[in-house]
């Protein structure tokens, strides 16, 4: 089962190689066009995290639901020129690579699973045979990604089936459920996947696709379960003979850098450490020093937890994402709560179907069938600085001491 270990390797093993940079100039530059975008950087949709308020939207507003699958978020560009298709995976890090030569120009969101098989799932589609449909609601997206994309391909497969022996990776559409519909998704669907689960996925059915941040995409995970990225810095005392050697013994110092946009990042908290801890990261023999780690907050010892490293992400999150999901923390939806709330959701829903009495409502949009089905007590975040440091260090490096404190 992938459990997210796997994004400890290399990207090149699980992607592909990336293409030279010239190439990759050019298909960003294709992307932005296909996408009808001013930017060139990664175009793919990011949630916002769920609260207590998002229970509100999910009565006021149609929504479908799906699980979100501990994976790699990637997009798949697909180019056609002259006869020729070709298809490149292009990372958060908006670095395109190509995991093997194989639709016209089409743009699709997913999901990359690594597990006994690497499999991508696919969940909405920003271009497909170069009609843009980031402006269409979500229904024609996911009706064109099941329609268009996914029937053909099924059928290419059972009229040549040699072909699936040199494929890269399997190919599926996520299966979609009503708003309403959730406790399914927990109950039934994420328990039987082969595949670690990372929380629900929100998406407004009446909405175009938007490229970045986007307030009605809403991700849902259990308070405690919430997690960050940072960029780890550690700092050693020195020795305690007068010589200039760190002390690497010793249990250092460990600062959880927050990300504020291009090269900068800023002192947010530190993660501790206690003596069985540091001797496991020894024992790893793995570099912790300058690299994204995801942490969460542990409620019951009251501090963040280290739990794996993300070499899958260039930058730790956002500032801005930070607050979000550190309000998600502290004002977050347990499942009980969010499963208590699906008879209201489905009731608003159903009453918006009905429309306001003698008049013509259109009907509701369900998702198309897919071809195949997919396979605490609360704590208070400290606040503030616990330790007196600099309030500003670089990317590539920062201080070298802090405090007697030693890179």
């Amino acid at each position: 089962m992938f459990d997210g270990r796997d994004l400890n390797r290399p990207l090149e093993e699980l992607l592909g190689p990336p293409v030279p940079p010239p190439t990759a100039r050019r298909l960003a530059q294709h992307t932005a066009t296909l996408c009808h975008l001013k930017h060139d950087s990664f175009p793919g949709a990011q949630p916002v995290s769920f609260v207590k308020n998002d229970i509100t939207r999910l009565q006021k507003k149609d929504y479908w639901v799906c699980e979100k699958s501990d994976g790699i978020r990637v997009l798949m560009l697909v180019i056609c020129n002259d006869n020729a298709h070709e298809v490149f995976l292009l990372d958060r890090n908006n670095t395109y690579r190509n995991p093997a030569r194989a639709l016209g120009n089409s743009v699709l969101d997913g999901e990359l699973l690594v597990d006994e098989t690497t499999r991508l799932l696919l969940f909405d589609c920003l271009v497909c045979d170069d009609q843009n449909l980031m402006g269409k609601p979500l229904i024609s997206r996911y009706g064109r990604l099941q329609d268009w994309l996914l029937t053909p391909f099924e059928r290419m497969l059972k009229e040549m089936p040699h072909l699936a022996k040199d494929m890269p990776f399997e190919l599926g559409v996520k299966k979609m459920e009503l708003s309403y519909g959730l406790p399914l998704v927990l109950h039934e669907y994420i328990p039987r996947l082969h595949h670690g689960s990372d929380g629900l996925i929100f998406t407004c059915v009446e909405t175009g696709y938007v490229s970045g941040t986007d307030s009605t995409l809403l991700k849902w995970k259990p308070p405690s379960e919430n997690s960050i990225d940072f960029k780890l810095e550690l700092r050693f005392l020195p020795q305690q003979n007068g010589s200039q050697d760190t002390d690497s013994c010793s249990v250092p110092l460990c600062l959880l850098m927050v990300w504020c946009g291009k090269d900068v990042y800023e002192y947010f908290d530190v993660l501790e450490l206690d003596e069985a801890e540091w001797a496991d990261m020894k024992a790893s023999n793995s570099q912790y020093d300058d690299r994204i780690v995801e942490v969460h907050w542990d409620f019951e010892r009251q501090r963040w937890k280290f739990m794996r490293f993300r070499n899958d992400k260039r930058n730790g999150n956002h500032r801005s994402t930070v607050d979000g999901i550190l309000n998600s923390i502290q004002d977050g939806v347990k499942e009980d709560e969010l499963i208590a709330a699906a008879p209201t959701i489905r009731e608003a829903w159903k009453a918006r179907e009905r429309g306001p009495p003698n008049a013509q409502h259109a009907p509701s949009v369900y998702p198309p069938l897919p071809s195949q089905p997919p396979e605490i007590g609360r704590g208070t975040i400290r606040a503030g600085k616990p330790y007196h440091v600099a309030n500003r260090f670089s990317k590539v490096g920062g201080p070298k001491q802090i405090l007697g404190w030693k890179r």
